[in-house]
């Protein structure tokens, strides 16, 4: 048995430890995205990263892409933190590491379920520290961390979920909301709802 069916079956019995949780069987990808990786009526897709950076986040986007109402949790190495700000771009619900105890991987799987997203802490502290870049998409302009945020947002959260994912205060959730307001010149969430659809953000986390 090698390493990856090694890992995927210790997160298959992790999750069967709660008692609601139906675990479908693995799915392999082995010549590109196809519909085995989501199935209709599953709550949430785990996607390992055991393709490589470049093939977990080009299955993240044909699976966000084919299935707009799919929700997936990323599951990295910890030496791959830097894929966390792409990953919940392209659209994933949430990114933790190989790292996260047992329980807090079955509260991510659990969150994203229900509707939320989830962000592993560490990661999320990474990429808010991670320089952004100036490009002519809008959203560019917002640092990692603001992005998260705006993510949670588009998603429907609240700033108390926002600030229990992100482990910050509920004030620093509103001090960046209106630094996301005001980096993106929108007055409300009407015009910023507007602004995320022209730019298929919507379409992306939603």
């Amino acid at each position: 048995m090698n390493e990856q069916n090694l890992i995927r079956e210790g997160i298959v019995c992790l999750l069967h430890m709660d008692p609601d949780m139906a675990v479908l069987p693995p799915a392999r990808c082995d010549n590109g995205c196809n519909h085995t990786c989501y199935q209709s009526g599953c709550d949430i897709i785990v996607v390992g990263t055991h393709t490589g950076s470049a093939g977990s986040l080009h299955c993240l986007s044909q699976i966000v892409r084919r299935f707009a109402e799919a929700r997936v949790l990323l599951i990295i190495r910890k030496e791959q933190a830097s894929l966390t700000g792409e990953a919940i771009r392209i659209g994933a619900k949430g990114v933790v590491s190989l790292d996260i105890p047992g329980h807090i991987l079955r509260k991510a799987v659990r969150t994203i379920a229900e509707g939320g997203s989830f962000i592993e802490p560490w990661l999320a502290q990474t990429i808010s520290e991670t320089p952004y870049r100036h490009t002519s998409n809008p959203f560019d302009s917002l640092s990692p961390r603001e992005q998260a945020v705006l993510h949670m947002i588009l998603s429907g959260a609240n700033s108390g979920c926002i600030a229990e994912n992100l482990h910050i205060s509920q004030k620093t959730v509103a001090n960046h909301h209106t630094h996301i307001m005001s980096k993106l010149g929108v007055k409300n969430m009407v015009e910023l709802l507007r602004m995320a659809m022209r730019h298929n953000l919507i379409q992306a986390f939603n």
